[in-house]
């Protein structure tokens, strides 16, 4: 019969020896690194734990174990620790450094409080004989900007679309957030006669429910007409409320004349729209028609 080395096969002499020659081999291989076992104990072992020379004799534990690496020292260091070759400042050095970013984070979440998100009206209109828009503006923070004040006249109150506290951004695509209130003033004015303005508005939820029945209804019958009306927002938006994005011309809801963009739609057809997402206010919608009943403020 072929001997395992002539088959090929890789096995350890270990495996044919007799439980005698297995036990004189493992002593003396003891015996050589009786001082390394005890380092080794020491290390991985507390006093109460560590088991004794006698105890390993007779255990059944095979005794043939590979060697396991020495452990050395790791030097204090007090000034700064070594970290993937690089050294980490002290902390004492990095406390200004963190009252500083201490400061920068209050700072940021400050400002993620006092944001309030703004959809943006595009309006274009055509100046008054007198050169006029038919409405004031007042400074904003630091003087920078300008706001709605007050809608005095066409033709902005004929267009009904302004509000007060509208934020103006751009004239004629010129951005005017940056102007000061003077500069923006006076760019109006200069404005040719048709203006194109841009304008942002803070759509806020009603901090009370609107109750129905102090709203005016509002009904759009369309057959083969098309309704014409834009839904954004909604509550898996950062709006948080259903709101008339724009109105399409010639359309019923054009032709009706009540409803105007940025307007928030409290209810449809009896059913109120807070806590609706956008998808379920145009289902809603697309439900009722022909005959639409709406209940909006601006």
């Amino acid at each position: 019969i072929d001997s395992p080395a002539q088959v090929g096969l890789a096995w350890s002499s270990a495996l044919y020896q007799t439980s005698d020659e297995a036990m004189t081999e493992a002593h003396s291989q003891y015996e050589a690194q009786d001082g390394q076992e005890e380092a080794v104990r020491t290390i991985l072992y507390s006093d109460q734990e560590a088991s004794s020379k006698s105890e390993l004799e007779d255990s059944n534990l095979p005794l043939d174990l590979p060697l396991i690496p020495t452990c050395r020292t790791v030097p204090d260091v007090t000034t700064s620790v070594l970290i993937n070759n690089c050294y980490a400042t002290p902390a004492s050095e990095l406390t200004p450094h963190l009252r500083g970013m201490d400061s920068l984070l209050s700072q940021l979440e400050k400002n993620a409080e006092e944001y309030e998100p703004e959809a943006e009206l595009r309006v274009t209109m055509t100046k008054s004989e007198k050169g006029s828009l038919g409405f004031t503006v007042t400074k904003g923070n630091d003087n920078v900007g300008c706001y709605i004040h007050d809608i005095v006249q066409d033709p902005a109150k004929s267009d009904g679309r302004l509000r007060p506290g509208d934020r103006l951004i751009k004239v004629n695509d010129i951005d005017v957030t940056n102007m000061s209130h003077t500069d923006a003033v006076n760019f109006l004015r200069a404005a040719p006669k048709t203006v194109r303005l841009v304008l942002g508005r803070v759509l806020e939820l009603p901090k009370m429910p609107v109750l129905p029945h102090l709203l005016p209804d509002i009904t759009l019958t369309c057959h083969k007409e098309e309704l014409g009306l834009l839904l954004s927002g909604g509550r898996d938006s950062l709006y948080q409320v259903v709101y008339i994005s724009d109105i399409l011309p010639k359309s019923v809801a054009a032709r009706e004349g009540s409803l105007h963009a940025l307007d928030i739609v409290h209810y449809i057809n009896g059913v109120s729209t807070q806590g609706m997402t956008l998808k379920e206010a145009k289902r809603m919608l697309e439900t009722y028609i022909p005959k639409v009943v709406l209940k909006a403020t601006r």
